[in-house]
C-alpha cells in the first residue's frame, strides 16, 4: 500500500510541475528558419507567394501524404488566394494575408482547430537573396497545450527546414565565396 501512495504522489507532482512550466513558459510559440537562393527577393516571393507550386517544394505534397487532394481558390500570387488541403476528415487551408516584392504573410487553419501565421522575408544578400520563413502561433491558457509546442516546434522546424531546402533546390544556392 505505501508503494502505491508514494507512485501516486510522484505523478500528482510531475502533473503539478508539468502545469506550472507550462504556465511559465507562455502561450506565444515561433519557429523560424533562413536559407540563401540564386535568385533576386522578387523572384523568390512571387514562386513562394503560388500556391500551385507549394507541391513541388514543401512537405505538405502528395509524395507524403499520397491521400490528399488539394484545391486552390482566388487568384495566385495575391491577397486572398487559397490552398485547401483535404486528407481524410481533416482540411487545411492556406490564405495569402499580404504579398509584398520582398515577403508575404498567411495564415493556416485547420478544421480541428490551430492557427497558425506564416511569413516569408526575402532579402537580397550576395548572390541571390536570404530567405526567412516563420511561422507561429498562440497555445492559449492550456499549460500541457503549451508544453506540446514547444515539444513540436522542432517537428515544425524541420518541415520548414525542407520546404526551404526544395525551394533552394528550384533556384539553386549561391555560389560560394572564396577567401
Amino acid at each position: 500500500m505505501r508503494v502505491e501512495y508514494v507512485i501516486a504522489l510522484t505523478l500528482i507532482a510531475l502533473v503539478v510541475l508539468a502545469a506550472l512550466v507550462g504556465f511559465a513558459m507562455g502561450s506565444r510559440w515561433q519557429v523560424a528558419v533562413s536559407t540563401s537562393v540564386a535568385a533576386p527577393p522578387r523572384e523568390v516571393i512571387a514562386y513562394v507567394a503560388d500556391f500551385h507550386t507549394w507541391r513541388q517544394w514543401s512537405v505538405w505534397n502528395t509524395q507524403h501524404f499520397p491521400e490528399s487532394t488539394f484545391s486552390y481558390r482566388g487568384a495566385a500570387r495575391t491577397a486572398g488566394a487559397e490552398q485547401v488541403w483535404k486528407m481524410g476528415p481533416k482540411t487545411t487551408v492556406w490564405r495569402l494575408l499580404e504579398v509584398e516584392p520582398n515577403a508575404l504573410r498567411y495564415r493556416r487553419q485547420t478544421n480541428d482547430g490551430p492557427v497558425r501565421d506564416g511569413r516569408f522575408q526575402a532579402e537580397r544578400a550576395s548572390g541571390g537573396t536570404r530567405l526567412t520563413w516563420v511561422v507561429s502561433g498562440e497555445t492559449g491558457w492550456n499549460p500541457f497545450d503549451r508544453l506540446i509546442a514547444w515539444f513540436y516546434s522542432d517537428r515544425v522546424r524541420s518541415q520548414l527546414q525542407a520546404g526551404l531546402q526544395g525551394i533552394q533546390q528550384h533556384f539553386g544556392a549561391p555560389p560560394q565565396r572564396s577567401p
